[in-house]
């Protein structure tokens, strides 16, 4: 008998399109929790809005530098 927190292993055959819609869907979720976190921050840091895009455009500088070599 297993015990209460052991998980039973299961297989699941989807679609590439299903696969394709969960994997979409998960992307979402992700995306739309880190901002809600993110405008919460901002909010307690009593961060403008002006100011937080200003903070997102280095932010996407920096990240393109690092991926891609130049500025």
């Amino acid at each position: 008998m297993k015990g209460e927190n052991e998980v039973c292993p299961a297989v699941v055959i989807l679609s590439v399109p299903e696969y394709d819609q969960l994997q979409r869907q998960a992307a979402w979720n992700r995306f739309y929790e880190l901002s809600r976190q993110a405008g919460l921050e901002a909010e307690e840091e009593g961060l403008t809005e002006e100011e937080v895009q200003a903070e997102i455009e280095v932010i996407k500088r920096q990240v393109y530098a690092e991926r891609y070599g130049c500025g």
